[in-house]
């Protein structure tokens, strides 16, 4: 369309209506998103995630049960926990 055709008026009107529903169309979207997410479920991560993280510290918190009679043994370690009955050596 050349300026002849809509006029200047035309032109900046349309213009107008194209900014306001580009914007009104990332609004709504911007701020129906998040409810939509949590609707969904879709903000947490998946149960196959999260047993692989709670095995993952479970194994971490045994290795370092495991480790503290080393640990004391070798002096590299506060011996606190050997007087508090944390561990005994």
């Amino acid at each position: 369309m050349s300026n002849q055709v809509l006029g200047i008026a035309g032109v900046f009107g349309l213009t107008f209506f194209l900014v306001g529903a580009v914007l009104f169309t990332l609004l709504v979207k911007g701020l129906t998103i998040e409810p939509l997410v949590r609707r969904l479920s879709l903000d947490r991560p998946l149960l196959v995630d999260r047993l692989a993280r709670l095995e993952s510290d479970f194994a971490a918190k045994h290795r370092a049960v495991d480790r503290l009679p080393e640990l004391l043994s070798g002096g590299l370690f506060n011996w606190l926990c050997r007087d508090a009955g944390v561990v005994s050596v």
